[in-house]
């Protein structure tokens, strides 16, 4: 059979159809399969670490904790605790060891102020009377028995380090003690104005305003 012209111009019309539907069915399934491909989802949030506050910090330590300690001591917040970080928590809180919590609740021990020592006036044309010296605040005897001398006083925990002197752990012993009640005996005295004491066979530290001898 002869297929006109006209026919053949139809059927090549239809063949060029049909491939653009075909093509266009293709293009659109590839872009569904896209869609589907492409991952859905969020960035995971980095997880904040948070500080151990209960963590004892003492020389040689190192961390976020440290820095933390070190920026409320106002010195350099490096992370590492040294000597300088050390000297700087000794004159703040008495103590050589501290946990950030225990920094906020224990009581700065004072050093008592020393007694100015008058000068001894020259004589001169006048005849100006020389002012006495202050004498020192004398400390108890070693064994000496020791009182509360103010309402409450709070005896804290002592650690004996290598040089087996004793140091202050900042960590307060249960309880309170009232006016009266025995501290137990002196031993010895420390720069910031504590005592460290004996009582009940073991070594306690104790703010040497709050107690006088028997």
């Amino acid at each position: 059979m002869k297929v006109s012209n006209e026919d053949k111009v139809l059927i090549g019309v239809g063949v060029v159809g049909v491939l653009g539907l075909g093509y266009l069915y293709w293009k659109k399934k590839q872009n569904e399969n896209q869609v589907e491909e492409t991952p859905n989802y969020l960035p995971e949030e980095t997880p904040k670490t948070e500080l151990d506050r209960n963590k004892l910090l003492g020389k040689g330590s190192k961390g976020k904790e440290v820095k933390e300690l070190q920026s409320l001591l106002n010195v350099k917040d490096d992370g590492d605790f040294g000597k300088i970080t050390l000297n700087a928590l000794q004159k703040a809180k008495g103590v050589s060891e501290i946990s950030l919590n225990r920094f906020q609740t224990i009581n700065t021990i004072a050093t008592p102020a020393a007694a100015p020592v008058a000068k001894t006036a020259t004589k001169t044309a006048t005849n100006t009377a020389a002012k006495p010296v202050a004498k020192p605040v004398a400390l108890p005897k070693v064994g000496a028995k020791l009182m509360i001398s103010v309402p409450t006083a709070t005896l804290y925990n002592s650690k004996k380090i290598a040089n087996g002197s004793y140091t202050n752990t900042g960590e307060a012993v249960w309880g309170k003690f009232s006016y009266g009640e025995s501290a137990g005996t002196f031993k010895t005295a420390t720069a910031n104005g504590s005592y460290l004491v004996q009582k009940d066979g073991n070594y306690y530290f104790i703010n040497g305003k709050h107690v006088k001898p028997y």
